[in-house]
Formats: structure tokens, C-alpha cells, sequence
């Protein structure tokens, strides 16, 4: 019986939705509608990049703007200045 019940655990568990997913249908949407805030930008029209693979750390690029997320406990935070979606040219000294 014992392994009737570790077999029907690891079954369920196999046959749900990976993390990656279930952080693509949570997460994803959330930091849209932070990121839409921020930059000023329709949520449909951004899009997102996993940075440093790591799924905690997010580029959102949209409107021709860019910024860089974090995820903490209390939420997707704005961990850059949103800029230009070309690269910060370095400035002469």
C-alpha cells in the first residue's frame, strides 16, 4: 500500500507544471504590471528577459525604455534607473 501511495505522489508531481512555468504564468505577469508603471509602458507591449540566469533577476524592455528587476519577498523591485533602449554610452572624463 505504502508504495501504491509514493507511486501515485510521484506520478502527480511528474505530470504538474515545472517551475519555470508556473513562474512564466505567475511572476511574469506581475512584473508586467510593476514594469508597465514604471516605464510608462502598456503591459502588452513589454517584454522580458531572464538576466544572469537566474529567474529573479528580470530586463523589462517596452516603449523604448529599459530596466532591470529583482524579486524579493515583498515583490518585483526596480533595480535600475529605467534608460533608453539603446546601450548607456560611457561618458568622457
Amino acid at each position: 500500500m505504502r508504495g501504491l501511495v509514493l507511486a501515485f505522489v510521484f506520478l502527480s508531481v511528474g505530470c504538474g507544471p515545472s517551475f519555470a512555468e508556473r513562474f512564466q504564468e505567475i511572476e511574469i505577469p506581475r512584473l508586467k504590471d510593476r514594469a508597465s508603471f514604471d516605464l510608462g509602458c502598456p503591459k502588452e507591449q513589454l517584454q522580458t528577459q531572464t538576466l544572469g540566469g537566474n529567474l529573479a533577476t528580470q530586463g523589462v524592455s517596452g516603449c523604448d525604455k529599459r530596466a532591470t528587476y529583482v524579486q524579493t519577498s515583498s515583490g518585483w523591485v526596480l533595480n535600475s534607473e529605467p534608460n533608453a533602449g539603446e546601450t548607456a554610452k560611457a561618458q568622457p572624463e
